[in-house]
């Protein structure tokens, strides 16, 4: 964050210190350092006069701001919270530090900061919908860092240009008092090579120490003093500086230069430096450059700087038209915003456009970069993960019409910016490893493969077509299982969806399904198994009953055997027609032989006499047979069956034959072995 806040001096704080309501003299030195922004300086001072006055609100939160403008997050929280318990509003600070930390339940319980902001506060209540697009981008630490702040990156021809504060010494002659670090300088290089994630370069923070008692101290006025400076001990940290050269010697200045950008043709630049205006107070201005001969000339500030505002972090789009930039100018959202503007015909900049509500936040914007056409930018205002996250401006017809958080793992929960690519391949700026550092990333869009099977309940195998549906039941795609029912589908990860599966009948199953749990690796792809969907086929439905007729009674029992005989009966008698009783004596002997066998009897009546008449002969019929058989042999089964004159084997009126009515007086028996 030290780079980013020393980019925009004056633009993230706003606390006002009221020194004379205490007369101590450590307090009184804390608060003028603190003015004049030498936030470094600041700690021990306001330290030492808490030991005096622990309950000082105003030393308590200048204090806790301090340390949180040097991205101590621990020191930040203790202090702030201590004002807090002692009825000091410290407004957003504490929700916003414990999101530096990843603790959004902590963050989350400072809700009523978040009235006048509530898309940030939703933001960490869903902090898992910027991790879903995480397997997208590959990371690489470049060799180029140190443990000190890489800033600003941006290519430049075959190399990249970027902003450092690294230093072989720091003394009072360098030394900037926002956090005890050297300025920042422009540097570049084309050894772009990338590092083990183990050699990445930190540095822990020192408090700047005393080297004469705090009594002997004298108060400073400005932020390069070097007398008060002398008296406090200066850091040395070793880096490696190996293919990292001064970017432009005419270029560099006594203070702070960074961000910069350059026209498509390499020929103009637009920088960010360091200025005292008659406040003695170090704005940032916007200024150009010209390549000429090989040199940078024509130093020129940029016409719409003022005294009353800084002006940083230029871009230019690739016709060299439009420049955005950021500013603190009165009339924004709040904080610093994001503005362009325009060349009119004579080539000459015009006023400054803010770039709208959807883009401009009541926090900070900062960093605009305009990348292959696209703007990209950073902000602490919006939704995001904590700290400063990178979003695209996504546009229609030529408007700015949304934002879309990069989520991670570009952004952190710390501060992420600097956002530009070319092709799939670009860079970004990141603290998350304590320093302001480059990484450079790698982008493809993964998709996962899902993997189903669909089962028919009564074990068919048809081509089944399976549809799947977003979360907004909108159809995403269709396809088919092979013959054993099983699909296969490629979806973004770590969504939800519905899935539906239609078998040839019209028969349906559907089921959530998500694209979350998946397996694999960049290489090898990623995939995951979905539980078998299983579509319930209805039963057949039961056969329908028919009316039974005489060839369906003997069609069923045929069906049964075809071991048989027919015997017809005498008129009005339950005897047999004489010419039958040889046969029926041989069936009575058959049966006689056997054991476990079922005798089935049918009997039937012709048509004279009434219809109870005929039922109650057929069944005398019928049980004058199976009686007489079953007394013959009594190891089978018998079943006696009558129909009375229900079911006619001839038609039966007064014209019938007595051939005819004797046909109608049968008795069947079947004969069924096991």
């Amino acid at each position: 964050m030290r780079t980013v806040i020393l980019t925009s001096i004056l633009f993230c704080f706003a606390w006002s210190v009221n020194a004379q309501s205490n007369n101590d003299k450590l307090f009184k030195m804390a608060s003028n350092e603190y003015k004049n922004l030498r936030y470094a300086y600041a700690i021990p001072l306001f330290k030492a006069s808490l030991k005096e006055d622990p309950k000082n609100i105003v030393a308590l939160t200048s204090l806790a701001n301090s340390y949180k403008i040097n991205n101590q997050y621990d020191s930040a929280i203790k202090y702030f919270e201590l004002a807090k318990s002692m009825g000091a509003n410290v407004g957003s600070n504490l929700a916003e530090l414990f999101a530096n930390k990843g603790n959004y339940s902590n963050a989350l319980k400072e809700k009523s900061v978040y009235t006048l902001n509530e898309a940030r506060y939703k933001g960490f209540e869903n902090i898992e919908q910027f991790k879903i697009d995480s397997l997208d981008y590959t990371l690489q630490y470049l060799n180029v860092n140190t443990p000190f702040n890489e800033n600003a990156v941006v290519r430049y021809n075959n190399s990249i240009v970027f902003e450092s504060n690294r230093a072989n010494k720091i003394k009072g002659t360098n030394e900037f008092g926002w956090d005890a670090s050297a300025f920042s300088k422009l540097y570049t290089t084309n050894n772009l090579a990338i590092t083990s994630w183990d050699s990445v370069k930190r540095a822990d923070w020192v408090e700047k120490t005393p080297t004469a008692a705090l009594s002997d101290l004298t108060a400073v006025t400005s932020n390069d003093n070097t007398t008060f400076s002398k008296k406090y001990d200066f850091k040395s940290i070793p880096f490696n500086d190996e293919g990292v050269i001064l970017f432009d010697k005419d270029l560099s200045a006594k203070y702070n230069v960074g961000a910069i950008s350059f026209t498509a043709d390499s020929g103009t630049a637009y920088f960010t430096r360091n200025l005292v205006n008659t406040n003695k107070v170090h704005q940032l201005e916007i200024w150009s450059a010209s390549k000429i001969a090989g040199s940078w000339t024509n130093l020129t500030k940029l016409s719409f700087n003022n005294n009353d505002a800084s002006y940083a972090h230029p871009s230019i789009s690739a016709d060299g038209n439009t420049l955005y930039l950021i500013s603190d100018q009165v009339g924004g959202q709040g904080g610093t915003d994001i503005y362009y503007t325009k060349k009119d015909a004579n080539g000459q900049w015009g006023g400054l456009i803010n770039a709208g509500i959807i883009v401009n936040s009541n926090a900070n914007e900062l960093y605009p970069i305009v990348s292959e056409g696209e703007l990209y930018f950073s902000s602490n205002g919006h939704a995001g993960l904590g700290g400063l996250d990178i979003y695209k401006a996504v546009t229609s017809n030529g408007k700015i019409t949304s934002i879309e958080n990069l989520g991670y793992p570009v952004n952190s929960s710390m501060d992420d910016m600097s956002y530009s690519k070319q092709g799939s391949k670009g860079y970004f700026v990141s603290n998350r490893y304590g320093s302001d550092d480059i990484l450079s990333f790698d982008y493809k869009l993964v998709k996962v493969l899902l993997k189903g099977k669909v089962e028919l309940s009564d074990g068919t195998k048809p081509v089944i077509k399976v549809n799947l549906f977003n979360n907004a039941n909108t159809l995403l795609e269709s396809v088919n299982t092979d013959l054993n029912g099983f699909y296969s589908v490629y979806v973004r990860p770590n969504r939800f969806f519905q899935i539906q599966a239609i078998e040839p009948k019209g028969n349906k199953a559907d089921a959530a399904i998500n694209s979350k749990g998946y397996t694999g690796n960049p290489t090898l792809g990623y995939s995951k198994t979905l539980n078998t969907l299983i579509i319930n086929m209805p039963a057949p439905p039961p056969p329908v009953a028919e009316k039974v007729s005489f060839k369906n009674i003997i069609d069923s029992l045929k069906s049964l055997t075809a071991d048989y005989v027919v015997f017809h009966h005498d008129f009005d008698k339950v005897t047999l027609e004489r010419s039958h009783k040889a046969a029926y004596k041989k069936l009575q002997a058959r049966i006689k032989q056997l054991k476990g066998a079922r005798i089935v009897v049918v009997s039937a009546a012709d048509c004279k006499g009434s219809d109870e008449y005929n039922e109650k002969l057929s069944a005398r019929r019928s049980t004058y047979l199976t009686n007489n058989l079953q007394t013959k042999a009594k190891l089978n089964t018998y079943i006696s069956l009558h129909v009375g004159e229900r079911i006619l084997a001839e038609p039966c009126d007064e014209k019938a034959s007595r051939k005819q009515q004797l046909e109608n007086r049968y008795s069947y028996i079947f004969i069924e072995k096991n």
